[in-house]
């Protein structure tokens, strides 16, 4: 691996008999990384003390116990925190009494490092073994990404751990990022784009490094017209902030926010003309925060969340420009952090779902006459689940909530990736269901109504073998499988699912997907979970440029 992120891969070799560098024949073991250069290797190099000046090699990695072997076993992990260096595995098996471990060290790595310090001042991680003569790390072995999660995973060997007649474990350990990227804020509030109010989905890309805008107004399959949009904001001072329909005309606007003052401003849309554009009443600097737009009461208007620099929440309900009033929600209580919205409780009023990463438990905060109730409600998620999505599934008009395994656990090691449905009754569970599992790389691809029966069902894609299934729910325990045939794409493994909607108005759920790579993008078309068509909607050159938005 590339230990050093120079281009070069690093070789590194293990010298179980090794001693450390104060006393001869203590068989601490050690380990010694050697990288790679543009300059072929050739001769024979001695592998002794370790000098900074006359080295030849990078790193020399000692043991911490006398006759525990570190350097038994060796190997590249891979780069398992994903921060752009390959990292490191030595293992000493004979380690505090036969009982082994495994050392990972994050790279950049080199000097003369004590594996004693590894998880101190030293990056990385060690992992021991579970009893005496377990012989932790007499395999280790980097396996890839193994879990497509987009970080390295690495296997290591105990074959004594359970019995010292020799019945052990392998171990496979999941890599995890050091950075997270954010994930969006979920809502079961949805935000239909339909800029001619033709009562079919309309697309709308935006310029990558730019704000100009391209429509794309949709008939099934069909663009029927493409056209840019007056370069209004090309400018970088303002910000592209989203769509809605804030006038209630059935047609969609776009919202923009100038950078510098905060201001907001909405163009009023008729099909690819813009009608006319406004601010809005009121201004709010940069220090608030525009979480999202959707209608969050229930009259057919596109209204704004918004979070303060305290980590206040309230909601402005528009009416075109103006701000008819407001919902103050106030500050969330300690440890919990906004994962979504919706309407729980079927009173018009959005609703916010809060999570407590440390504790798990889930949290309601919700309009209760003129005053915002928080109720906390059991059971807790789980650290190892994820809130993944929000929909109706019962058809009560209550938001219900999707969860999934993503934490990889030995002890439910077969459940990884297992659907978990909550169906909600306002702040209280109604009935919670487990649906099946289904592990990387399938993903949730989208939430939506396939058959028209008012409740809504999940879509799932597998980003390798491009495999969709759809999930038809029909009770709080149980559901349909309905298995789409993968179509042979170019690109397939790059194909990204970006919107389910109605593009053709005939009431079903249809699928817009996009080639980040040609930058075709396929329309498919659905009656009741059976694909009816497969639209191919152009390669212009400008669309390079561009991000699909909605």
């Amino acid at each position: 691996g590339d230990v050093n992120a120079d281009g070069y891969d690093d070789v590194i070799f293990g010298v179980q008999y090794d001693d450390d560098e104060t006393t001869s024949s203590d068989r601490t073991g050690a380990a010694y990384l050697v990288s790679g250069s543009a300059t072929r290797y050739s001769g024979s190099y001695e592998l002794g003390s370790y000098s900074s000046t006359s080295a030849n090699y990078t790193a020399k990695l000692v043991g911490d116990d006398d006759y525990g072997y570190a350097g038994t076993s060796v190997a590249s992990a891979g780069d398992v925190n994903a921060d752009g260096y390959d990292d490191l595995l030595v293992s000493a098996t004979k380690r505090d009494t036969l009982t082994g471990a495994v050392y990972l060290l994050y790279g950049p790595v080199s000097g003369l490092i004590e594996l004693a310090d590894v998880g101190g001042t030293v990056s990385g991680v060690v992992i021991e073994g579970d009893s005496t003569y377990a012989y932790m790390g007499s395999v280790v072995a980097g396996i890839g990404d193994f879990d497509y999660d987009g970080d390295d995973d690495f296997v290591v060997t105990a074959p004594k751990s359970y019995s010292a007649s020799g019945v052990g474990h392998a171990y496979f350990i999941y890599g995890e990022p050091t950075a997270v990227e954010e994930a969006p804020l979920l809502s079961s509030l949805r935000t239909v784009v339909d800029f001619d109010g033709d009562g079919k989905e309309d697309v709308l890309f935006r310029g990558s490094t730019s704000n100009r805008i391209r429509l794309w107004l949709m008939n099934g399959p069909t663009i029927t017209t493409s056209s840019y949009l007056s370069d209004l904001f090309q400018s970088t001072d303002y910000e592209y902030v989203g769509l809605g329909d804030f006038d209630g005309d059935a047609k969609t606007d776009i919202l923009w926010r100038d950078l510098t003052t905060g201001e907001l401003e909405i163009w009023f849309m008729s099909g690819i003309t813009v009608a006319s554009a406004a601010t809005v009443s009121d201004v709010r600097d940069l220090s608030y925060a525009l979480l999202q737009i959707s209608d969050m009461n229930a009259d057919g208007k596109t209204d704004i969340l918004w979070e303060d620099s305290t980590g206040a929440l309230d909601v402005w309900f528009m009416d075109g420009t103006t701000i008819s009033s407001t919902l103050t929600f106030g500050v969330p209580a300690s440890g919990l952090t906004l994962k979504g919205t919706g309407d729980f409780n079927a009173d018009g009023y959005v609703d916010l779902l809060l999570l407590n990463e440390t504790t798990s438990f889930m949290t309601i905060m919700r309009k209760f006459s003129s005053t915002i109730v928080s109720t906390t409600f059991t059971p807790y998620l789980g650290t190892d689940f994820t809130i993944v999505g929000l929909g109706d599934f019962n058809a009560d008009g209550k938001a219900d909530i999707v969860s999934r395994r993503t934490v990889f656990t030995p002890t439910a090691a077969t459940r990884h990736g297992e659907i978990q449905l909550w169906f909600m009754n306002g702040a209280s569970l109604s009935a919670k269901g487990y649906f099946g599992t289904l592990a990387l790389p399938w993903s949730l691809a989208g939430i939506g109504d396939f058959d028209k029966d008012g409740t809504d069902d999940l879509f799932f894609r597998n980003t390798i073998t491009q495999e969709q299934r759809m999930w038809e729910i029909n009770s709080s325990t149980s559901r349909l499988l309905h298995i789409i045939a993968p179509v042979a794409y170019p690109n397939a493994a790059d194909i990204i699912t970006e919107k389910l909607a109605d593009f053709d108005g005939d009431g079903d759920v249809d699928i817009l997907m996009r080639d980040p790579l040609t930058f075709v993008v396929y329309n498919w078309q659905y009656e009741n979970y059976s694909r009816t068509s497969v639209g191919y909607n152009g390669t212009t050159p400008m669309l390079t440029l561009f991000d699909m938005v909605d």
